[in-house]
């Protein structure tokens, strides 16, 4: 006590206490304190200490109802979150499902048809090429 240092470490012999104290004590404001400090104001029978540990238990009966309803919230929105969830997995099950089950028999015929244009395609542009100045003569 009254040391601003400390004395330096013993680094022989067996195991060494360490001693302290808090030099910032600060409470805790919550239900378990305001019921310990409620406690022990009722035993002592002092009626100052027991208005205050009853204003220490309303106050943290206030908090706790505060928390609750935050609790609350954040269950209803991952509630909400999960049944997004859920759709959005049916809709991309709906989409997969579509993209990959098709009709083979109208996959070959859209081949066909688009293998037909391409082919019509090529011979236009083979016959445009080979014109020349005397085709127009």
């Amino acid at each position: 006590d009254g040391q601003t240092t400390s004395a330096p470490p013993v680094t022989s012999g067996g195991s060494q206490i360490l001693t302290g104290r808090d030099t910032n004590p600060v409470e805790v404001h919550g239900l378990f304190t305001a019921l310990i400090r409620l406690k022990d104001a009722i035993g002592r029978g002092d009626n100052n200490a027991i208005q205050r540990g009853v204003a220490l238990l309303d106050e943290a009966a206030d908090r706790l109802t505060v928390a609750r309803g935050d609790v609350g919230l954040r269950s209803q929105a991952i509630d909400v979150y999960q049944v997004q969830l859920s759709e959005q997995k049916v809709e991309l099950e709906k989409a997969r499902s579509n993209d990959l089950e098709v009709d083979l028999t109208e996959v070959i015929s859209q081949l066909t048809a688009r293998q037909a244009s391409f082919e019509a395609a090529l011979r236009a542009a083979g016959t445009i090429s080979q014109l020349t100045l005397l085709n127009f003569l």
